[in-house]
């Protein structure tokens, strides 16, 4: 049995994304229908574009075996294709465009929602924080120029906009993406960041508070964005000044609300977006500034910006602050509740992040620490990968860990921890974007991933034969270990870290790869064979 091709075109796939380009070049797609800039093409995959709005999806280069019909069914109902073209046999006399005899039509709901897995949500985590991370540089760019330049009469507002726009498509798919990113930057051009992590954060609250259908996320977004713009008024060595401002200093500083609203009124903003720029630091109980603005006279978008201005400003290293972790940062935001910030915008502000946020690392009860990768449906027992050892010693081979499953019953979260004491922040975001083969796993491009000879299986080997068991796989550069029970497990991750061999222990066994792991990871590598 041979995949023959695409029936249709998913309603996703019309404006195409990075993401989508990437998928389709998997299969050397050519005669692609397209339309770009109002005219009709027929391009190969390497040739499409961001943007491009697609027709037809055209031919493949070669037909692909089909290893596994079921697996072949979950994968490609994980994009939206409902149909896929399928040949029950392939002859050297097979013509590329053979009647078609056979339709795999879409799988039943039920397998579609069990393909929503750990591992999928992980997969789009890890493609979302590649596009939030392209949007974080470009928006630095600008912001860096409008604040040196000064040049505000001249200042298009269409670059912002843009930045505004992509962050709003971001979060749409992925509400975590930036979030995870924010948490694992360094603290260089901190102003310029923190702009854009403002307005990152305000958007994700709105939209979990479902404001996004009454609010113009766009005009939120520019305004969280040029928020601090007025700094750019303020004297460089006051803003980059490494200690303590002195009361003076302070004088200056408290002016930048006041010359980002005026800013922002020469740009052009609303209302709405002139009160963020102007009341950004005011607080409940009157210690904030500008002077003379009373806390009633926010809105509810004004005092959420106060909220993630704060909660931003914690997270961040400074040269004259340590970190907080986002568990102590929530703390300090319910400590200050009543008297800094309204009650309730706190309290859904840290429900919207979770208590433990993606990109975070936590300290477990059994004296490791993880990295946070998903929020659970309980935001104390989220998915978690092992990084670090009782010892401190790395951890070459992460376990990815549901605390929600009931074998973990007895491990939770005892902390949350600040990962640059444990880790670089650059192996961190690394990890986080799946650019070595620690955590997920497992780069199979260069072997078949349904030869069984590849997955192996060790729920029933004796845990003391897996001295023995585990340096065999080098011979057959096996890269997949699975472990029906925790001590198997363990024991697993102590010899590997001895090996040279990349591998993933998964606790849990064949069947929970069948059930959870295995659809998701063929969202990146393809599960069929070229002939």
């Amino acid at each position: 049995m041979y995949f023959a091709g695409f029936i249709g075109v998913p309603e996703h796939f019309s404006a195409l994304t990075e993401k989508h380009i990437l998928f389709l070049q998997k299969y050397n797609l050519h005669d692609i229908k397209i339309v770009r800039n109002n005219k009709e093409l027929e391009l190969s995959a390497h040739e499409l574009q961001p943007e491009d709005h697609i027709i037809e999806l055209g031919r493949l280069e070669k037909y692909l075996k089909i290893v596994d019909e079921a697996r072949t069914k979950n994968y490609f109902s994980i994009f939206g294709f409902d149909k896929i073209k399928i040949l029950e046999e392939v002859t050297e006399e097979t013509e590329e465009k053979s009647e078609v005899k056979t339709t795999i039509s879409s799988v039943p709901s039920a397998q579609k929602a069990k393909n929503q897995n750990i591992q999928g949500r992980l997969h789009n985590l890890q493609d979302s924080i590649v596009t939030s991370e392209k949007l974080q540089e470009e928006g630095q760019e600008i912001l860096q120029d409008l604040f040196k330049s000064g040049n505000f009469q001249n200042f298009k507002l269409d670059g912002i906009e843009e930045i505004a726009k992509g962050i709003d498509s971001t979060l749409s798919e992925n509400p975590v993406s930036y979030n995870a990113l924010t948490l694992l930057k360094d603290h260089d051009e901190y102003t310029f960041r923190h702009c854009i992590d403002v307005a990152n954060q305000m958007m994700m609250v709105l939209k979990y508070m479902e404001r996004d259908k009454t609010v113009n996320m766009k005009e939120v977004g520019v305004a969280a964005l040029l928020h601090d713009v007025g700094k750019s008024k303020i004297p460089q060595d006051i803003i980059n000044k490494p200690g303590k401002l002195t009361d003076k200093e302070w004088e200056y500083m408290r002016m930048h609300p006041v010359y980002s609203a005026e800013i922002m009124r020469d740009l052009g903003l609303t209302n709405m977006q002139i009160g963020i720029g102007y009341k950004h630091h005011v607080k409940k109980n009157g210690t904030g500034y500008p002077k003379g603005v009373s806390y009633e006279e926010t809105s509810e978008i004004d005092r959420l910006s106060t909220i993630s201005d704060v909660y931003q400003a914690l997270i961040t290293k400074r040269p004259y602050k340590m970190t907080d972790t986002p568990i102590q940062a929530f703390k300090k935001l319910k400590q200050w509740m009543g008297t800094d910030f309204d009650e309730r915008l706190v309290e859904i502000f840290i429900k919207a992040f979770g208590i433990f946020p993606p990109g975070s690392m936590v300290k477990l009860t059994d004296g490791r620490c993880a990295f946070v990768l998903i929020r659970g449906k309980d935001t104390l027992r989220p998915v978690v990968a092992v990084v670090i050892d009782k010892d401190r010693s790395r951890i070459q081979t992460p376990e990815i860990i549901d605390l929600e499953h009931s074998d973990y019953a007895e491990l939770r979260i005892l902390e949350g921890t600040n990962h640059q004491n444990e880790i670089t922040v650059i192996e961190a975001r690394d990890w986080l974007k799946n650019r070595t083969t620690g955590i997920i796993a497992i780069d199979l491009r260069d072997t078949d991933l349904f030869d069984e000879h590849h997955i192996e299986d060790f729920t029933n080997i004796p845990l003391e034969e897996l001295t023995v068991e585990l340096p065999r796989l080098n011979q057959k550069k096996t890269m997949l270990l699975l472990c029906e029970d925790g001590k198997k497990s363990r024991k697993a991750h102590e010899i590997l870290k001895a090996c040279s061999l990349k591998s993933l222990v998964i606790r849990g066994g064949l069947s929970y790869w069948e059930k959870v792991i295995d659809p998701a990871v063929k969202r990146n590598y393809p599960e069929t064979e070229k002939q």
